[in-house]
This record gives C-alpha cells, sequence and structure tokens, in this order.
C-alpha cells in the first residue's frame, strides 16, 4: 500500500532521479580522470579497437 500523500509512481520517479544524478556524477568522475591523464574503462563495453582486435584472431 502505498503512502496516502503519495502518487504511487513516486518510488519510480525517485529511481528514475537517482539513476540520473548516478549517471551525471560517472560522467564528473570520468571527465576529471581524463584532464589527470587516467586511463579509464570504457564506458559501454569494448572500444571499437578491441572489438577489431577481437574480430582479427
Amino acid at each position: 500500500m502505498h503512502h496516502p500523500k503519495r502518487h504511487p509512481n513516486h518510488g519510480l520517479e525517485m529511481d528514475a532521479r537517482h539513476d540520473r544524478a548516478r549517471i551525471h556524477h560517472r560522467g564528473q568522475s570520468y571527465l576529471y580522470l581524463l584532464m589527470l591523464d587516467v586511463e579509464t574503462p570504457p564506458l559501454y563495453g569494448l572500444t571499437s579497437e578491441e572489438v577489431f582486435e577481437k574480430s582479427e584472431s
């Protein structure tokens, strides 16, 4: 049962806000690391170079 003063989708809205904040802060972290010349792992799977290398073997 949901809280009487909250919309039933309140939990979903909070989840979406949390996801957006997490994505934003991850992006900030990567930017700072790149500015400091720190190697970072790819955000979305393999890099194009890694895909190419794996396709040749």
